[in-house]
């Protein structure tokens, strides 16, 4: 039953951030969309962190490729070659969707129109269980190429294979 308490306390909190999150994220694309101004930065050594241009700044147009400029830099979580950075010139927004246990999310990734595919939202659902208290499930939205030219190169994983040397001698 305290397993139960902890279960909905932990939503309750969650819920709490989420709402905030969503605020927070909804204010940055104002801000990427030109919608709200940006706010000043410090000095300039932020703007070089960020390779924001102070002239791409404007209240008509934003902050020109900043999605790009963000999956490009966030090298922890993509890995970006160059047909990749060609695409992502188009995305306009990165959203993410609660699902409805609260637990569960999408991220959509949202594309101007281009000229590599026809889809203008792609997305990735992480599907989690409080049981396990970990992702179970992920699925992707397919991409409708226009050609096979303009795919870009399929990430493959390679395993690593364990090789023992039984010649080494560790007797001196």
């Amino acid at each position: 039953m305290q397993e139960d308490s902890y279960e909905a306390e932990y939503l309750n909190l969650k819920r709490e951030y989420d709402i905030k999150y969503m605020k927070l994220c909804e204010d940055i694309q104002n801000i990427v969309t030109g919608k709200n101004s940006l706010p000043v930065l410090q000095d300039q050594s932020e703007y070089e962190k960020y390779q924001i241009e102070k002239s791409e700044i404007t209240s008509e147009n934003g902050i020109e490729d900043f999605w790009y400029k963000v999956v490009k830099n966030s090298d922890d979580f993509f890995i970006v070659n160059e047909k990749d950075e060609k695409i992502l010139k188009h995305l306009t927004e990165i959203k993410l969707v609660e699902r409805e246990d609260k637990l569960s999310f999408t991220v959509e990734f949202h594309f101007s129109p281009n000229d590599y595919f026809t889809d203008s939202v792609l997305f990735k659902t992480y599907n989690y269980s409080i049981k396990d208290q970990e992702i179970t499930d992920v699925v992707s939205s397919p991409i409708n190429w226009k050609s096979e030219s303009v795919k870009p190169n399929k990430i493959i994983k390679i395993k690593k294979q364990k090789s023992i040397n039984k010649n080494l001698n560790f007797r001196g």
